[in-house]
């Protein structure tokens, strides 16, 4: 075998090999990965924890409902709590506000919900379609007979006008994006 000649500014190693140069104490990639390594270690040094903050303002302060309540919304929908219970065997109901807005529980501390929020309609009867719970949206009006068929539901939600008629069997069927949590 012929011993292969280079010139004399070339090496055996390529150039784009030389990040591997054993006189190092790490060879190559153990360079690459003690430099990330201590990149992170130096960026962790300067992190500090975030807060979080509801937006909750606390002025309801500390409640706990421990029987049956309906509570009216304020104009915005908003209720500010600094920790809200609600036990079980008890339900937490809305009545809605001249807006109409939906109801919004913020609160700085726990919210603990054992028992139910309930945030449903009202059934329609013979003379009005149902009214809807806070945010949302009203039943459609009954029928009077086959000359005034019955309305749908109102809003995206709502559900589709029943076929007229005094038998139950027959009336619309309900819409809704939420219910009872």
């Amino acid at each position: 075998m012929t011993p292969r000649c280079l010139p004399e500014n070339q090496s055996e190693r390529p150039k784009d090999r030389d990040f591997m140069n054993t006189n190092h104490p790490l060879p190559g990639i153990a360079w690459r990965v003690a430099g990330f390594l201590a990149l992170v270690a130096a960026l962790a040094l300067g992190a500090t924890a975030q807060g979080f903050s509801t937006g909750s303002d606390g002025s309801l302060g500390d409640v706990v409902i421990d029987a049956n309540t309906t509570l009216d919304l304020p104009p915005d929908g908003i209720l500010h709590y600094r920790s809200l219970t609600v036990n079980a065997g008890v339900r937490l109901r809305f009545n809605r506000n001249a807006r109409n807005t939906p109801v919004h529980i913020l609160s700085q501390g726990d919210v603990v919900v054992a028992g139910t929020i309930d945030v449903n309609g009202a059934r329609g009867n013979a003379n009005t379609g149902g009214v809807a719970g806070p945010g949302g949206f009203d039943g459609g009006a009954p029928g009077f007979g086959p000359n005034v068929p019955p309305g749908d539901g109102m809003g995206p939600g709502g559900g589709v006008g029943g076929p007229g008629g005094c038998d139950p069997a027959t009336q619309a069927g309900g819409g809704s994006y939420g219910g009872t949590f």
